[in-house]
């Protein structure tokens, strides 16, 4: 058996993985401006999201969005209806029966006013401020908090196009 041409062989195999390889951590690199991608370079990807508007027993909120990917992806399911209640301590509350996408930020501070994802899968509007330890996800804040009404609700979430 003649193995002058295995040796030859291996090597222009070694070399050309060797190129591939090198190609890829180049283009990264290029891509990146020769750093690694960050949390916060991601989201600069996302760009802007509209804000949304929240309709509550006829009368309108609207709520400024906060860049992050759970914003990103409780928007793409507008319109989106939800049943909300008061849950009897800070906050109405409501659940879908599907799955927000996007890591818990954990807020420590929530503010009266402020949107966000519990779990995975429930809608919280904070009625007062308080101190979280759960699993939250920061979607928005609505600013006109004052007249929110009492009770349970059917709450619509959409973009909002325009103020209204």
């Amino acid at each position: 058996m003649d193995r002058s041409n295995t040796v030859p062989t291996a090597i222009a195999f070694i070399v050309f993985v060797g190129l591939i390889i090198g190609g890829y951590v180049f283009l990264k690199n290029i891509v990146n401006n020769g750093r690694e991608q960050t949390y916060e370079d991601a989201i600069k990807d996302i760009g802007t999201l509209p804000d949304i508007q929240i309709k509550l027993n006829g009368k309108y909120y609207k709520a400024h969005t906060v860049i992050s990917y759970a914003s990103q992806n409780f928007i793409s399911n507008f319109p989106l209806s939800v049943q909300m209640g008061d849950d009897g301590t800070n906050k109405k509350k409501g659940c879908v029966y599907f799955k927000f996408d996007g890591d818990s930020d954990k807020p420590k501070n929530i503010e009266k006013g402020d949107l966000l994802i519990y779990g995975d899968s429930c809608v919280v509007i904070a009625t007062t401020d308080f101190v979280g330890y759960n699993q939250y996800k920061k979607i928005g804040h609505i600013d006109n908090m004052e007249d929110l009404p009492n009770g349970s609700y059917q709450a619509i979430f959409s973009e909002a196009r325009e103020a209204k």
